[in-house]
């Protein structure tokens, strides 16, 4: 074999090689680079990034740059306002790699909210306050999402959100901490039909309103689940690690996220509170809350 030929050969090798390398390649949602984008809050700028090739078949506004939670427009809104919504298509590894799934993230701020009970106005700046009032928040929502359902539809067709759970004399919590750039977050989720699972991460952005980032995960039927799951994952992490919260100067809740709250972990928090939690929910269902209000029972 002369040299010419053998020459040709290791080139079209190297160039088949080259091929089958591009046409594995992930090419699901890359994390970053992606521009740092800020929303102004009542004078406190939140940060954060995310890829920039979502889904252009889906919903897609442009992000809001401005909110005012005292002005007129976000009481009408509902006490809350949408900045930005977006999609991304999860796929499998390679180029020919099928769509897994969708992944949605949505954050909006919402004015903070009153107990249900007559206990008055919640502290924001409180870690256990702020705990329980995302409960209630979760509550109603998912509360008001289950009372479309008709008594036709299976019990699997509901979705399923629960703060806490009792365990004998013990009061167990679903909240975790998540720490980004030095501000703790408070993170919790829910799940749905269809192995819908959505996950949620929340940070008071003044006394009165909190920041509330949204990740609805959505497989397609006939993926494999733990696959898109990683995948999608793998987004909400860098997105969330991106997370920053610029607050305005004598803003008192930037000492509680950046210095107090983390001093002890949710499940303390907890644990120092049993007995108030545990009036609070003999409150609810005095007060008449469904079986979607009331903590979880498991037996000892």
């Amino acid at each position: 074999m002369n040299h010419t030929l053998t020459l040709k050969i290791l080139l079209a090798v190297i160039m088949f090689t080259s091929i089958f390398r591009a046409f594995a390649m992930d090419r699901g949602p890359s994390t970053f680079p992606g521009a740092t984008r800020s929303v102004d809050i009542d004078g406190n700028i939140f940060q954060f990034s995310m890829p920039e090739n979502f889904s252009r078949d889906m919903p897609a506004n442009d992000m809001i740059k401005k909110v005012d939670t005292h002005s007129q427009d976000f009481r009408y809104s509902g006490h809350a306002k949408t900045v930005i919504q977006r999609w991304w298509d999860v796929k499998e590894r390679g180029f020919f790699g099928k769509n897994l799934g969708s992944l949605m993230m949505n954050i909006a701020i919402h004015k903070a909210q009153d107990h249900s009970s007559q206990w008055g106005a919640f502290d924001t700046q409180s870690r256990f306050d702020y705990i329980i009032m995302i409960d209630e928040h979760m509550t109603r929502h998912y509360d008001d999402i289950n009372k479309n359902i008709s008594q036709q539809e299976s019990e699997f067709d509901r979705h399923s959100y629960s703060g806490f759970s009792v365990y004998g004399d013990e009061i167990k919590t679903s909240f975790n901490d998540r720490l980004s750039n030095n501000q703790l977050w408070t993170h919790y989720g829910s799940t749905g039909p269809n192995g819908l699972l959505t996950a949620y991460y929340s940070i008071p952005i003044s006394p009165d309103a909190f920041i509330e980032v949204q990740f609805l995960h959505a497989p397609n039927h006939d993926s494999g689940s733990w696959e898109f799951l990683d995948r999608a994952r793998n987004i909400v992490t860098a997105v969330v690690d991106s997370f920053h919260v610029d607050y305005a100067k004598k803003n008192p809740v930037k000492a509680a996220v950046e210095e107090h709250w983390q001093a002890k972990a949710i499940a303390d928090v907890i644990g120092d509170n049993q007995d108030k939690l545990l009036t609070l929910f003999e409150q609810r269902a005095l007060d008449g809350g469904n079986q979607e209000s009331r903590p979880l029972e498991s037996p000892e």
